[in-house]
C-alpha cells in the first residue's frame, strides 16, 4: 500500500508538471494573459527563485477583469 501511494503521487507530480506546460502554451496561444501560471512555470522550469515569483506577482498594477 505504501508503494502504491508513492507511485500515485510520482504520476500526479509528472501529469501536473505536463499541465503546467500545456496550460501555459495553449494561453500564449489564445493570447491570454495568466500570470500565475507564466510564474509557475518560471519556478518549475527555468529555476525562479520562489519568493522572487511570488514579489513578482504581488508587484504587478492592479487592473479590472475583463469577463
Amino acid at each position: 500500500l505504501h508503494l502504491s501511494l508513492r507511485r500515485q503521487r510520482q504520476m500526479c507530480i509528472r501529469d501536473s508538471l505536463h499541465t503546467a506546460k500545456a496550460v501555459l502554451k495553449l494561453a500564449r496561444k489564445l493570447g491570454v494573459e495568466m500570470p500565475i501560471c507564466e510564474m509557475v512555470n518560471k519556478v518549475l522550469f527555468e529555476n525562479f527563485p520562489l519568493k522572487a515569483a511570488m514579489e513578482e506577482l504581488m508587484n504587478r498594477p492592479y487592473k479590472e477583469e475583463g469577463f
